[in-house]
């Protein structure tokens, strides 16, 4: 467990899928579109256990880590905070976050980012950080600006949404 300012951030464990799962199905229709995996995983509190065990098993085998975030003195996740598609010969990883409507715009992602940034360089060994953001979504591409990523270029339908839909990303991404 690690705190990143007002927030205890921490990897995803067994006991963490009902409220796993209480804060996928808050904002399910808001996550659809870019957590597909993650909304696939966790249609019922059963299937949550299992994705939760897959997300444990992608830890252990340092493919992909999924941490939860919190503020102090809550016990309810607030967010979660990927780090993953690791390339381990170019030292490089992605972030990817979420933070529950209730909870946007009150600094959270900008912190969990700034934490995972660093978790990457630190803890795994990273040189680069790199974040795929929609061109519609100006409070993550805030998010990454604040952390000094800076925008490395547009892919032009690089990304398949749930139903179909090929949307833009930006790249931003932060050397070490």
């Amino acid at each position: 467990m690690k705190k990143a300012d007002h927030l205890i951030i921490r990897p995803v464990s067994i006991a963490d899928a009902d409220a796993l799962y209480a804060l996928i199905e808050r904002d399910r229709a808001r996550y659809t579109a870019y957590f597909q995996v993650t909304t696939a995983g966790t249609v019922d509190p059963a299937m949550t256990l299992a994705y939760v065990h897959f997300l444990m098993a992608q830890a252990a085998s340092g493919e992909t880590f999924c941490h939860l975030i919190r503020p102090e003195g809550s016990h309810d996740p607030v967010g979660i905070v990927f780090l993953r598609s690791f390339d381990r010969h170019t030292g490089k990883c992605e972030v990817a976050y979420l933070v529950s409507s209730p909870h946007t715009n009150k600094g959270i992602a900008t912190a969990a980012v700034a934490w995972a940034v660093d978790e990457a360089f630190r803890t795994h060994g990273m040189n680069k950080v790199f974040a795929r953001v929609d061109p519609d979504n100006i409070a993550s591409i805030r998010v990454v600006e604040k952390n000094g990523f800076q925008r490395e270029g547009l892919l032009r339908q690089d990304f398949r949404t749930h139903d179909g839909h090929l949307l833009d990303v930006i790249v931003f991404g932060k050397l070490r």
